[in-house]
């Protein structure tokens, strides 16, 4: 290997570098997030008397909300998360939360239910992508994005 090769990859190198640091620390952000937000809408909830039996946080969708702003635009804090809860008088019911966290010095959170109009359906079919779908899916893309990254690298 000659010096040329050294300083020709060198600026490659560094992309690889700060894409690596980018893509830990969106996992560090997401493990965080995902280890704070269904103990917070849990507590939310139950504070409106509902007993919150499942929760999973739905992706690639706006549910219920048409004036939710899509994946991918400026601003996309708003979560949505499938709930399965029976309420104060013991029905089990279905339906959307949508929840922004705020930071310390902001406020409480924001949120807003839309529950479904029918009873509570356990083989109804929800939209957009389940926790683990979505990030096996992101999985796969860093893992092509590795594999180009290695090929253009190599010699």
């Amino acid at each position: 290997m000659n010096p040329t090769d050294l300083t020709s990859s060198a600026p490659l190198a560094a992309i690889g570098l700060l894409l690596l640091l980018a893509i830990g620390f969106t996992v560090f952000r997401a493990v965080s997030m995902e280890s704070s937000w269904e103990a917070r809408i849990r507590g939310l909830l139950e504070q409106q008397g509902f007993r919150v039996q499942r929760m999973e946080r739905r992706w690639l969708t706006r549910g219920p909300f048409p004036d939710l702003r899509p994946p991918g635009t400026k601003n996309h804090t708003e979560w949505l998360v499938r709930v399965m809860a029976d309420d104060p008088s013991g029905t089990r019911r279905a339906g959307w939360v949508r929840w922004r966290r705020n930071w310390p010095g902001e406020g409480s959170d924001r949120w807003a239910v839309q529950w479904d109009e029918g009873p509570w359906n356990s083989s109804a079919r929800t939209k957009g992508l389940s926790t683990a779908a979505f990030y096996g899916l992101m999985l796969i893309a860093m893992a092509i994005v590795a594999a180009v990254i290695a090929t253009i690298a190599s010699p």
